[in-house]
């Protein structure tokens, strides 16, 4: 988050309207160590043996997901695409910076974080390159999350790239001050409509593993430092690259975000034919802040969590969901699914997370098993379930992405995309400590009280 005048007054505002009161209270907390660490052997037998099913059972197992999906929503499950997983900034921002190195027609940037640093600087100047041999470049990014150094963002205008800033938190700018409370969580770039991207990378140095300075908090170009951020933690995340039919959905979501405050797009070949270029099937479920109807990605999670049969693998960076999903997740477990949910031991928002362990109990007593990541700040927000269903997103499990932010998600329906998934989780998982009910039982009665605290916050943080 920012420091300047007009970040603070936005901050206030929204702050009034979520009524967030004890965060720095529960901000000061240190991180309870009392797990064990995992024993990984039986869960990569358990793939491996997963991973030797026939190709007549994949698709069998395929097809009943994708029959499960068309009934959410109107968005469309598009087959024939090529996804590959990133992981962190080391495996997301090459691809990135190729991708857009590449463009010929246009570039359509959406982010919720992008920062006056290193890495907000390298995007800028790929950005600022492209513009000036005739591309297109169109922007947007939020007015918490962006950086309110106004040079950065008058060097890319000068440029020629046009540049939106969603709900700038600054009444002289955008009067509709409850509307403080809706970010712009998404992230998402198209390039030419053929290729795109999405997941929870933004645009930030702490993803590049330059995470801290010496009073511990994160480097931000031109904001301060937070002590409640861990030292010296880079951050570990998840992205994806699209390539097929699934890009004009994640371009729909883009002009449509920019076209309700800037106009129609007229210039460009927005939805270019696509050919086939994979075997998975992919889905992109949009989450838009309207309290008046449910999100497509809660749904999903939802029907899919509702209908597994063997497994359910979650990793998830902020975890306060509501009763229903609890009781759907409990219930899963109790009918013999492997549930494991990978959650964060170290955070940027502390009363997330003393509001997610606040949630343990429940959890643990039905059967889930709970993990907690050490070796990063986990920001990942991803799942995959029976070997075959995956996703990866902007969105968290929590009030705010379900009901108040813009979010979006692809869902994979794809047995060999699937297998990647899993290895990454099993990879995460070496690095966890479990949480177990007794341990959980026996902690210190500070934990318990500020967890109860936080818990009352739920639908407001």
């Amino acid at each position: 988050m920012q420091t300047g005048t007009r970040r603070i007054v936005g901050w206030l505002a929204a702050l009034a309207v979520a009524v967030v009161l004890p965060v720095i209270v529960v901000g000061r907390c240190s991180v309870a160590d009392f797990g064990t660490a995992p024993d990984t052997s039986s869960l990569r037998s358990a793939q491996a043996k997963s991973e030797g099913m026939t190709r007549k059972e994949l698709t069998a197992a395929e097809e009943r997901f994708a029959g499960l999906e068309p009934r959410l929503d109107n968005s469309p499950l598009s087959a024939g695409n090529r996804v590959t997983l990133l992981l962190d900034g080391e495996g997301t921002y090459p691809a990135m910076l190729d991708a857009i190195a590449g463009a010929r027609n246009h570039i359509h940037l959406e982010t919720y974080i992008m920062l006056d640093d290193e890495v907000g600087n390298r995007f800028a100047d790929a950005l600022i390159a492209r513009s000036r041999d005739g591309v297109a470049v169109r922007l947007i990014y939020d007015g918490f999350g962006g950086t309110d150094a106004n040079d950065f963002w008058k060097r890319l205008t000068d440029a020629g790239v046009q540049v939106f800033e969603n709900n700038p938190p600054e009444p002289t700018e955008n009067a509709d001050v409850t509307s403080y409370n809706n970010r712009d969580h998404r992230k998402i770039l198209v390039v030419d409509g053929k290729i795109a991207f999405t997941g929870g990378i933004n645009i930030y140095d702490v993803y590049a593993n330059r995470a801290t300075d010496d009073s511990g908090g994160s480097l931000k170009g031109s904001g301060a430092s937070s002590p409640s951020k861990p030292k010296n933690m880079r951050w570990r995340d998840t992205h994806l690259r699209i390539e097929g039919p699934a890009v004009a959905e994640l371009q729909k979501l883009f002009v449509a975000q920019w076209e309700q405050e800037n106009g129609s797009i007229e210039d460009g070949d927005l939805y270019p034919k696509q050919r086939r270029m994979g075997r998975a099937s992919v889905k992109i479920l949009a989450g838009v802040g309207d309290n008046a109807k449910p999100s497509e990605i809660y749904a999903a999670y939802l029907n899919v969590i509702g209908k597994a049969e063997k497994r359910i693998w979650i990793t998830q960076a902020y975890f306060v969901p509501n009763d229903e999903f609890m009781i759907v997740l409990r219930e899963a477990a109790q009918r013999g699914v492997d549930v494991k949910i990978i959650l964060p031991g170290k955070t940027d928002v502390a009363l997330i997370r003393h509001a997610s362990r606040a949630l343990y109990g429940k959890l643990l007593e039905a059967g889930v098993q709970i993990f907690e990541f050490q070796d990063a700040i986990l920001h990942a927000k991803t799942a995959v379930v029976d070997d075959v269903w995956s996703t990866v997103g902007s969105s968290n499990l929590d009030f705010r992405s379900f009901l108040i932010n813009d979010e979006v998600n692809a869902v994979v329906i794809d047995a060999a995309f699937a297998g990647e998934m899993e290895r990454a989780f099993l990879a995460d998982l070496e690095d966890t400590r479990q949480i177990t009910l007794e341990s959980w039982k026996n902690r210190p009665l500070g934990y318990k009280l500020i967890e109860v605290a936080a818990g009352w916050f739920k639908p407001w943080i």
